[in-house]
């Protein structure tokens, strides 16, 4: 028998080994043959033949070789690193190391251009890993408009962003006069800012105050006739510049001024044509026979690059355009450069060539297949990439001029990509996505709906219309505020004439919305009955108290609960007080089913209502801190929270004690919806809003839109695909996307 502790290479030689008598001695034993005995580390040490000390790799750790591993390799995302400098695995941030097991410090999703997810960390332990992070977007119709397509942005900083496009899916399905789009970003909110031209295909800027676009010029015999359309903005406003029935399927603008604007075409037959103008008409500019659908120009001054089919790339000197070899027949959708030495194009099948000043383009490494339609560099190693499937790829001017792909965050196509510096990308493309790069990752730019008037959003509840095809919801608040949202991505939320002024606090509906309930102060209970809202009449004593919130399984089984422990029960027909056993004020009530009903509280109050047994009875909940909101998923999958980073879970333990949960935050959390276990959403505040989410494994903050304000209420549809929320600066929805 032999009795060893073997790591690779090498025998630690110890009083308690056991060997055989063959072998050459060492220390109080003796190492195997094909063994012999070294010193490392000032121990003894068997070591097998061939294998050299001072090399990493041998499976030997040398701390005189500044080695902290070896695993007997030199390979890389094992544990230890192929230069024996980072042990990765053992739970500990080594020097070099950014993690290890857990994730960076402090560290969230967000921190990674992400909207939420748990964060992890790399099996290299020098980055972390994204793999649970996920990409959503807060939104609403005030979006880039869901029937609108962006073809080209064009960014000036974080918060002056324009695109252009036009009205529709598909320019042949848009036979109109007035599709042309121009939008804008403000950091905030897209907004539309000019409307009525024709669709718009390309955009060029000489700054935030001279910018030109070029509109759709098309014949289909006799059935359709565009003029071509340009359009300018000075500062002020958009305003036509000219408009010409001589220039067919203009696609790109390049512009130096008013007086200097070139724009290149594609058209019907497939031939490619250059235009100039002069501030007061168009003249064709002559170009090689031969030259084929042009789609983008690139260029400062008297040195320009077209880009086309069939790999078509002309310069123009300031003279002529000349066609250019660009090695390659794919069909090229953008050009980009930094100078007339640092020209990039890209097109269909993942195409990117580089011209590099000596007259030739040489290809480049894009590593996907997808085609891509724009590119834009802000300096030779900061360039970005855009295409089909939601493809961004960047390169970083490393001399193999291969490029990698990038988490765009959406699997719709990119039709265009522009930024105002390298830390600072726009994209957008179909189906009205837009998303920015801020130097860390990509994001959705989605913006808060808002509500036309002012006031604060205490309570959301909602259900499903249908068959479950559909979602309806309510929102309450300050300012006598009940608005309606019936799903329609269309429309924003709309609303409601009330008989009175209130201040409410909470809402509840069912499945469909034609049965809700409303309670506010001052003794207020409203109903609705599928048409209109009408006060409840209470009994004597309860119609003055403060009613903080509502649940109920119908409109014969409501619960209302209020200041000092007051609770009224609905049945249907008459509004009857309960006895809640407690006297501080209550916050929240919400029910498992009818059997059994939670109501939270002031200074940690925790009560339960048996239906079998008639009364409410105490819980235990070891917290003094005001409990705001309640909801779980059964009766014995409980939560609830409150001020002070409070998060409690009752688990349907006998003797009625809830658990408190650690979140990691200390905002006063104010209201709490969920999916099922392994999917809830907290919101609150203190300082800055939050809103937490719980996947199964831990608490996880979610970005939230700069305009959000003080978050008071949370909650969801059916499924999760949209959250809603709302507080001190109305509502916002967000709708999740796959990763």
């Amino acid at each position: 028998m032999i009795c060893k502790n073997v790591l690779v290479g090498f025998i630690v030689v110890a009083a308690s080994a056991c060997f055989d008598s063959r072998g050459v001695p060492c220390g109080n034993s003796r190492c195997l043959d094909g063994w012999r005995c070294v010193i490392v580390e000032q121990q003894l040490m068997c070591l097998r033949d061939g294998v050299q000390l001072g090399v990493c790799g041998n499976g030997v750790v040398e701390a005189a070789n500044d080695e902290v591993c070896d695993d007997g390799n030199n390979v890389d995302e094992d544990g230890c690193s192929s230069d024996c400098k980072l042990f990765c695995g053992n739970k500990v941030v080594d020097d070099g190391e950014l993690c290890d097991g857990d994730p960076p410090d402090g560290h969230y999703c967000l921190h990674y251009g992400y909207d939420m997810g748990v964060l992890g960390c790399s099996n290299t332990c020098v980055k972390p890993d994204e793999q649970d992070c996920i990409a959503f977007g807060w939104n609403s119709t005030d979006d880039l408009p869901a029937d609108s397509l962006a073809l080209r942005p064009w960014a000036f900083s974080e918060d002056n962003v324009f695109a252009v496009g036009f009205r529709g899916e598909n320019l042949f399905d848009v036979p109109c006069e007035d599709c042309g789009r121009i939008f804008h970003y403000d950091g905030c909110n897209w907004s539309k800012v000019h409307e009525g031209t024709k669709p718009l295909l390309s955009i060029w800027a000489n700054g935030p105050d001279d910018i030109y676009a070029i509109g759709l010029g098309l014949e289909f015999g006799d059935r359709v006739h565009y003029n071509a359309e340009l359009v300018h903005y000075d500062g002020q406003k958009w305003s036509i510049l000219n408009q010409s029935s001589d220039i067919k399927a203009p696609t790109a603008i390049w512009a130096e001024s008013k007086e200097n604007i070139i724009v290149a075409t594609a058209s019907l037959s497939h031939s490619g044509y250059m235009y100039r103008f002069d501030g007061q008409a168009w003249t064709e500019m002559p170009v090689p026979a031969g030259t084929l659908q042009l789609h983008k120009i690139w260029g400062t001054g008297d040195d320009l690059f077209a880009a086309g089919r069939k790999g078509t790339i002309l310069h123009y000197d300031g003279a002529n355009w000349a066609a250019m070899d660009s090695g390659t027949e794919k069909s090229l959708g953008g050009v980009w450069g930094t100078s007339s030495d640092h020209v990039i194009a890209v097109g269909s099948g993942g195409t990117i060539i580089q011209h590099e000043g000596n007259g030739n383009w040489v290809p480049m490494v894009s590593g996907v297949k997808a085609n891509l339609s724009d590119v834009w560099c802000s300096d030779r190693y900061h360039c970005f990439a855009v295409g089909k499937h939601g493809v961004v790829l960047n390169y970083d001017g490393n001399d193999e001029k291969v490029w990698t792909v990038a988490n765009s965050k959406t699997e719709i196509e990119l039709l265009g990509v522009h930024g105002s510096s390298r830390d600072n990308i726009v994209a957008v493309g179909y189906g009205s996505v837009a998303i920015q790069y801020n130097g860390t990752g990509w994001k959705q730019m989605r913006t808060p709906p808002g509500p036309a008037s002012t006031g604060v959003i205490n309570g959301i509840d909602g259900g499903i219309i249908g068959e479950g095809e559909g979602i309806c919801a309510f929102a309450v608040g300050s300012n006598a505020r009940i608005l309606s949202y019936d799903g329609n991505p269309e429309r924003t939320w709309e609303h409601v004439d009330l008989p009175g002024q209130y201040h409410l606090k909470d809402v509840w509906t069912n499945d469909g919305c034609n049965v809700a309930f409303a309670v506010g102060h001052e003794g207020t209970i409203l109903e609705y009955n599928g048409i209109e809202w009408a006060a409840a009449a209470l009994p004597p004593g309860l119609d003055q108290r403060h009613w903080e919130s509502v649940w109920a399984t119908s409109r014969e089984n409501v619960f209302v609960v209020g200041d000092e422990g007051a609770i009224v029960h609905y049945n249907g027909t008459s509004w009857t007080g309960m006895n809640s056993g407690v006297e501080t004020n209550l916050m929240s009530v919400w029910g498992a089913d009818s059997d059994y009903v939670f109501a939270a509280g002031s200074a940690g109050t925790m009560i339960r209502y048996s239906a079998s047994e008639g009364a409410w009875q105490p819980m235990k909940t070891s917290t003094l801190a005001r409990l705001l909101d309640i909801w779980g998923t059964d009766s014995e999958h409980v939560y609830a929270v409150g001020e002070g980073g409070t998060i409690i879970h009752y688990d349907g333990r006998k003797d009625l004690q809830w658990r408190s949960d650690e979140s990691g935050f200390i905002a006063n959390f104010r209201s709490i919806w969920g999916n099922g276990s392994d999917d809830i959403w907290v919101a609150g505040t203190q300082g800055e809003s939050t809103i937490l989410h719980y996947g199964g494994v831990k608490w996880t903050p979610v970005v939230i839109p700069p305009t959000a304000g003080r978050l008071l209420t949370v909650w969801g549809t059916p499924g999760g695909r949209h959250i809603m929320a709302g507080g001190s600066e109305d509502l916002f929805l967000l709708t999740r996307f796959p990763q």
